[in-house]
């Protein structure tokens, strides 16, 4: 218990509710030839048994009703910690089951004086960046695992299978235990949050490589980029080619026959994000602004997979806008190159599959070093740090919040003609597929 009161008068409510579906994919999984007739299996989903454990005494039960089931949590505290247990009922096949926790809504509700205390201004509440959970294989907060399907293990045919999702106000340490985060939780007093919890499933019969991190995939083709910078102010989530040298949204091929920008087909993918440029000093982008405003602490993965088209040394690499003290305006780039600073290399004519993070080893630089003095912001004078250390340096370090450039660019700049391809790129467990 830390000497400041931890949210002693909280009135919190985390309502969650549950939305159970049927099938929403399966494949030829079993066939039984009767007088030449042929029928199809099921798999079907449904929740029974629902209990909800509340820091070890039963009670404050879910409602459960046809619709699925719905929960309340009132006047939650830190360290609170609990589980939600049920039964999963399936139809006549075994079934992988995944699950996922979204958020849908948070709220301020009343600003008391230890928040304001905090700086807190509302109106949003910042509840679900204390609340964690634990369910299959998985453990996190809510900011950094919600929205993202995790597995809950197999369901057998025609037979109920316990299972059940943790919740901690708090994180969970290394022994499982509920324990105390970081940041000051009294900047969460009398917030509330609300949140869905979905399942899928889906046969298990001919379908070994399955699994639900499957289902985080987002899928992007030459016909979801923006191609202009009003495309990018009506919806900052599109991807899009990006001119790093006049600044500019590109527009497909803008540059042919010299040079190519456009989702193409290529080997070992199912497409890829094409660039070729068409002068020496050229720098493109494969690039998105939907990661406004993410800290760094919170970043859980980050991949991208390229194949390296070209003879020259230069290779495509990851760069994002960033704020280091966590306070919007323009602090210049993050950037990551394979093959500097013992950054594995990117072999050439080979997908590779790229880890930005590596547990936290992977050597970053940043594009203000030189006219800084060959410094950081910090004072530092390593050229290249490793994640890690800037996590460490800078716990306000996110990216930046207006101008939230993030892209995998080709072009050290140039040069003429270099060409690489990006298959795809993973954030925080998502994974955004270039598909043609």
């Amino acid at each position: 218990m830390k000497s400041k009161l931890l949210l002693s008068a909280i009135t919190t409510v985390a309502a969650a509710a549950v939305v159970i579906g049927g099938t929403t994919a399966f494949f030829g999984d079993t066939e039984t030839a009767q007088a030449n007739v042929t029928t199809a299996g099921s798999v079907t989903l449904g929740i029974t048994n629902i209990t909800h454990t509340y820091n070890g005494d039963l009670g404050n039960a879910p409602i459960y009703n046809d619709n699925g089931v719905s929960f309340t949590l009132d006047d939650i505290k830190p360290l609170d910690n609990g589980s939600i247990d049920y039964q999963i009922l399936n139809g006549a096949n075994e079934a992988y089951v995944c699950a996922r926790v979204t958020e849908t809504g948070n709220a301020e509700n009343t600003l008391v004086n230890p928040e304001v205390d905090l700086g807190d201004t509302g109106p949003a509440g910042e509840l679900q960046n204390f609340l964690s959970f634990k369910f299959g294989t998985e453990t996190g907060t809510l900011s950094t695992i919600g929205g993202q399907w995790q597995s809950v293990g197999m369901v057998s045919p025609a037979a109920p299978t316990n299972s059940a999702i943790n919740y901690c106000f708090g994180e969970y340490d290394g022994g499982g235990n509920c324990a105390l985060g970081a940041g000051d939780e009294n900047i969460a007093q009398t917030d509330s949050v609300t949140m869905d919890l979905d399942f899928y499933a889906v046969q298990t019969r001919n379908n070994p490589d399955f699994t639900c991190a499957d289902l985080n995939n987002v899928t992007v083709t030459s016909a979801n980029l923006a191609v202009t910078s009003g495309d990018v102010v009506a919806d900052p989530t599109k991807w899009l080619f990006y001119n790093d040298t006049n600044d500019t949204v590109m527009p497909l091929n803008q540059f042919a026959p010299a040079g190519a920008n456009d989702i193409v087909p290529w080997t070992g993918s199912n497409g890829a994000a094409y660039m070729k440029l068409d002068v020496a000093g050229a720098r493109y982008n494969i690039a998105t602004y939907q990661f406004a405003s993410t800290p760094a602490a919170s970043i859980t993965s980050l991949k991208y997979r390229v194949y390296d088209a070209s003879a020259s040394a230069q290779t495509p690499f990851l760069n994002f806008n960033v704020s280091f003290d966590g306070v919007d305006g323009w602090q210049k780039r993050l950037v990551q190159v394979p093959g500097t600073a013992g950054n594995p290399a990117v072999p050439a004519n080979t997908w590779t599959t790229v880890d930005a993070i590596a547990g936290g080893a992977t050597m970053w630089t940043w594009s203000g070093y030189v006219a800084n003095g060959n410094m950081w912001p910090d004072g530092n004078t390593n050229e290249y740090r490793s994640w890690s250390d800037l996590l460490a340096a800078f716990p306000n370090m996110k990216v930046r919040d207006t101008d939230s450039f993030f892209g995998i660019r080709v072009g050290h700049p140039g040069p003429l003609g270099e060409e690489s391809y990006v298959d795809w790129v993973e954030f925080n467990g998502q994974t955004y597929d270039f598909t043609y």
